[in-house]
């Protein structure tokens, strides 16, 4: 008794396919051949099927590539628009500078403590975050000051 598709298959996938054709070969029969193998008749429709087909190509994996990727975009928009990309940033939040550049052109940093690392500056209390109550079904309640309570 031969070793099943399963481990087989883990061994050397293209081998394990080409014995399943040559025992299908044998037996002409696809549910025999998986029974043999331990593995399901359609596996074994697949690989006789692609082989007939194919020959000994249509045995090795196939990629998983899609032919057609309707959404990719165009190389030539691609290399276009690989010039307007943010520049990198650096471990501190700032844009990443090439040796040539001076990086005197950056400000300094905001630092109020003593130990010299570098804090964000504040926030204005215009740009604070408000959360705004909500009623049933998502709606934000009224929040005017002409609004009156009942």
């Amino acid at each position: 008794m031969e070793l099943p598709y399963k481990e087989v298959s883990t061994i050397n996938p293209t081998d394990a396919r080409k014995r399943i054709v040559q025992t299908y070969h044998q037996t002409g029969n696809y549910g025999e051949t998986a029974r043999r193998w331990h593995t399901s008749y359609q596996l074994v429709r697949q690989w006789v099927q692609r082989y007939q087909q194919y020959g000994d190509q249509g045995l090795h994996d196939q990629p998983r590539t899609p032919k057609r990727q309707p959404k990719k975009t165009d190389p030539d928009i691609e290399a276009c628009c690989s010039s307007t990309r943010r520049p990198a940033m650096d471990a501190s939040g700032l844009p990443a500078t090439s040796p040539n550049k001076a990086s005197s052109s950056l400000p300094p940093p905001f630092v109020t403590s003593s130990d010299a690392t570098p804090l964000p500056p504040p926030v204005p209390a215009s740009h604070a975050v408000v959360s705004i109550p909500l009623t049933g079904r998502g709606r934000a309640k009224n929040l005017s000051p002409s609004s009156k309570p009942m």
